[in-house]
């Protein structure tokens, strides 16, 4: 008999805001108006490329996380994580300060004690902090969802 995925409890799929786009934009603008007046149109066709290579990925950055009875899955690209609900020894939905804590958001490796993040946008998520005392968040969008299901699963 074939292994079956296990039953879904929670999913949900985040990107990057808009603004990063916009910024990123604004930022592109500023620096190839310069270039443009002095018609060094070589210059504008290297900083379209450069631009198009730092904005392009973002485009496709998702933060995923997923929810079944027996684990919790979280990936943003490259990384993919799965943690065992029974390795969870406590966990809470908490507003935190994602540039003062984390250095910003994405995969963030958290200043002192804050332990690692995912997140690509606002400043609430799931704090876990497993049996083995490595700290993790999550950030969510959805956090009244995510909060009922982790209160279901970890009775």
């Amino acid at each position: 008999m074939m292994n079956e995925p296990a039953e879904t409890l929670f999913e949900e799929t985040q990107h990057f805001g808009k603004w990063l786009f916009i910024l990123l934009g604004a930022v592109y603008l500023i620096i190839i108006i310069p270039p443009l007046l002095d018609a060094k149109y070589w210059v504008v066709g290297i900083m379209a490329a450069l631009f198009l290579l730092v904005a392009a990925p973002l485009w496709f950055y998702t933060l995923k996380t997923r929810i079944t009875p027996s684990h919790l899955l979280v990936s943003i690209w490259p990384v993919k994580q799965r943690i065992n609900i029974e390795d969870i020894a406590e966990w809470k939905i908490r507003t935190y300060k994602p540039i003062q804590e984390y250095g910003g958001w994405g995969i963030r490796f958290g200043i002192s004690q804050s332990g690692t993040a995912y997140n690509t946008r606002g400043n609430v998520g799931l704090q876990l902090k497993l049996k083995s005392g490595k700290k993790i968040l999550i950030g969510t969008q959805r956090a009244s969802d995510l909060e009922a299901i982790m209160t279901a699963i970890t009775k």
